[in-house]
């Protein structure tokens, strides 16, 4: 009966998954405005994933810099788009390197650098904002590194399940 019990719960967190994917692509595909669009998208998958910020961040290679360009926020976090504009995009060689290498940056404990992209100076930057977990994935656009999408989790520690991994 427990394994019939615990076989459920998986399905249902699938299935719970899925509703949201599918959401997204509807979105995307029906929305005509894609700004809202990809803001709804955020929206979906902060909130399916109990994130407190859920973001995009785009890549410019000519001045080599990246920027917040999308940002959703759960109620009471503040938002930090605005402040984070005009990055190096070398603030992180390992962070750079593992998203090129289509590798999933995540940590449970930005603080404890048990992922090995984050490294001491990304993870100062994360304490700072009470960043206590967060995961990052890149966005690619014909077989460029485009940008990363990412999810923090805000003075709470999070411990990320396969799912979660999945949807990112």
């Amino acid at each position: 009966e427990q394994e019939r019990q615990r076989l459920n719960d998986v399905l249902k967190i699938y299935a719970d998954q899925e509703r949201t994917v599918n959401a997204c692509l509807e979105n995307i595909i029906l929305n005509p405005d894609s700004e809202s669009a990809v803001f709804e998208v955020l929206r979906l998958v902060g909130e399916q994933t109990g994130a407190d910020r859920c973001y995009i961040f785009e890549n410019d290679y000519r001045q080599r810099k990246c920027r917040n360009t999308y940002e959703w926020t759960a109620a009471g976090v503040p938002a930090l788009k605005e402040h984070l504009q005009n990055l190096a995009l070398e603030f992180s060689p390992e962070w750079d390197r593992a998203l090129r290498n289509r590798q999933l940056i995540c940590s449970s404990d930005p603080a404890a650098a048990e992922s090995p992209a984050v490294l001491p100076e990304v993870a100062d930057r994360l304490h700072r904002r009470d960043v206590e977990a967060l995961m990052v994935a890149g966005i690619w656009a014909e077989g460029v590194l485009w940008g990363f999408i990412g999810l923090d989790y805000v003075g709470r520690p999070h411990v990320f399940s396969e799912t979660e991994w999945n949807l990112v």
